[in-house]
């Protein structure tokens, strides 16, 4: 039901998919994999307040999940809060393993706030991508945060081409 949800969410059957994550929830519901879909699911569906609620609670019994720092992230990004965006940000990377893009991150954010904390991330992501793989939708994703549209854009036709497997998520409001 979880993932299900999040596939409905992207063909654009948004009624379907917060039936199927409530639903997921229902059944299982100390679930944090599940917890952080929901939150997802809200997400998506621009319920920001909501999705933090769910997400925090996810984090109570699984506090390194990137997915729920990830809706953290999003969540707190649109509704301005910039701080705890960032310091969401840095706990999805430092969930993933990479400590050193959550440090460019901090770096950037000194030199710059919220915007140049993006673009030190996705400088770091870009250079690391010349020695191995990095989704191009991420990078694409980072320079929509920075602001950098063009990049952005660039990089998300990069993802198209490539068949990158994230390409089905461009549906979601960070590309809005």
């Amino acid at each position: 039901h979880a993932y299900y949800s999040n596939l409905l969410c992207y063909m654009d059957r948004l009624d379907e998919a917060l039936e199927k994550a409530e639903q997921a929830v229902q059944l299982d519901p100390l679930n944090s994999i599940i917890l952080t879909i929901y939150g997802s699911v809200l997400e998506y569906l621009h319920r920001f307040d909501d999705a933090i609620e769910v997400a925090q609670t996810a984090l109570q019994t699984s506090p390194h999940d990137p997915v729920g720092h990830n809706t953290h992230w999003g969540c707190y990004y649109m509704k301005g809060m910039y701080e705890e965006s960032l310091e969401s940000a840095k706990a999805f990377f430092n969930g993933l393993g990479f400590a050193e893009i959550a440090e460019a991150m901090a770096q950037g954010y000194e030199e710059d706030g919220y915007s140049g904390a993006m673009r030190s991330a996705v400088e770091t992501m870009v250079a690391f991508s010349k020695q191995a793989y990095v989704s191009p939708y991420f990078i694409a994703q980072m320079y929509a945060f920075a602001g950098d549209k063009e990049k952005a854009i660039r990089w998300l036709e990069t993802a198209y081409e490539m068949k990158d497997p994230m390409m089905p998520y461009v549906s979601a409001w960070t590309f809005d």
